[in-house]
């Protein structure tokens, strides 16, 4: 009977923690930044403007510099044509461009007095921020999950701009540095007209220490037990900001009590002392996915089986809405208990 119930309360984790859809990673669709963490390579042209290629990561980046060059040479004479035939006339604040292959592709402009009314508060941060010119024209490399995104004063003159910078040597330089590259989100490369540097970079890496509660509801062996603990955690933290690894240490209560018609006795708690190291599975989404191991020991009020027993648990956070803990715990007599923890989240 313990046997089926501990195989029902994992197949039901299981089910739970199973994504609806399967989805695939698409850098630079405007639904996905906030899921989705990226790396931007800034190059900075003459004057305020300014090209930002932003793609999942530096390294991958570095891979299609070749094509980079490429790509912006189909589009500078794509732009030109597109100004010759009338179809873009110099006023619009927003261009995009969509590349599939050299056969795919096309310009799609934003009129002006459209983009006068609409507040794009994020847009107009990173605006203020870098200190972004007015107009804005996006490539959407759909081949390599690239977005392109360049800042201009005068529109007239961005074709000469980008003729005038290698984007290939620009991201090899860029991308050229492990430690740069494993450790920033944005990396900064100008130039003076005869090489290439990276000026400056940008992080979220930091070491974080928190103490926090937390409840659950255990069912040990064959008995049901609420219980409330507190966790002291170290916690790093990624180039994102994003923590792919933590640990720490947790004093947990159990409660047990029997109940026969009605009134509770053999009233009794047990706690465990643990230690804990979690991985992110999910270290480069908003969402994280937390997957680990803990292990301690147990004392109780009373003698009995779990007192001084040793705890061993798998613990799994962020697959689903709740959270589980998988226990097996050593008695004195090495006889085995299992137990399952539903976590409430915090």
């Amino acid at each position: 009977m313990k046997s089926k119930v501990i195989f029902a309360m994992a197949l039901a984790w299981f089910c739970l923690n199973q994504p609806l859809f399967a989805q695939a990673n698409w850098y630079v669709d405007r639904e996905f930044p906030d899921e989705i963490y990226s790396d931007t390579l800034h190059i900075e042209l003459s004057g305020k403007d300014k090209v930002l290629l932003i793609g999942k990561e530096f390294k991958e980046l570095g891979l299609f510099a070749e094509e980079a060059e490429a790509l912006k040479t189909t589009f500078i004479a794509d732009l030109k044509a597109a100004y010759a035939g009338g179809k873009l006339s110099g006023e619009e604040q927003e261009v995009y461009y969509f590349y599939k292959n050299a056969s795919q592709r096309r310009i799609k402009a934003e009129a002006a007095e459209y983009s006068e009314k609409r507040v794009d508060v994020a847009q107009e941060m990173l605006r203020l921020d870098l200190n972004l010119p007015k107009y804005k024209f996006v490539i959407l490399d759909i081949a390599h999950k690239m977005e392109w995104q360049v800042y201009v004063e005068n529109p007239s003159e961005l074709a000469a701009k980008l003729e005038a910078v290698n984007i290939k040597q620009a991201i090899e330089v860029g991308t050229a540095n492990k430690k740069y590259r494993r450790q920033s989100t944005q990396l900064c490369v100008k130039t003076d007209s005869s090489a290439y540097s990276i000026s400056h970079f940008q992080h979220k890496r930091s070491l974080s220490f928190s103490v926090g509660p937390s409840v659950g509801l255990s069912v040990i062996g064959s008995k049901i037990a609420p219980n409330l603990g507190i966790w002291a955690m170290f916690q790093h933290q990624g180039k994102y900001g994003t923590s792919p690894y933590k640990f720490g240490l947790g004093l947990t209560e159990y409660i047990f009590a029997d109940f026969n018609e009605g009134k509770i006795s053999n009233y009794q708690h047990t706690s465990a002392i643990e230690a804990m190291v979690m991985f992110n599975t999910g270290w480069r989404s908003k969402n994280a996915k937390w997957f680990g191991l803990q292990g301690g020991i147990i004392q109780s009020s009373k003698e009995n089986e779990l007192h001084n027993a040793t705890k061993f648990s798998v613990i799994s956070n962020g697959y689903g809405p709740l959270g589980w803990t998988f226990d097996i715990i050593t008695t004195r007599s090495n006889k085995l208990v299992y137990g399952v923890t539903l976590n409430l989240p915090f």
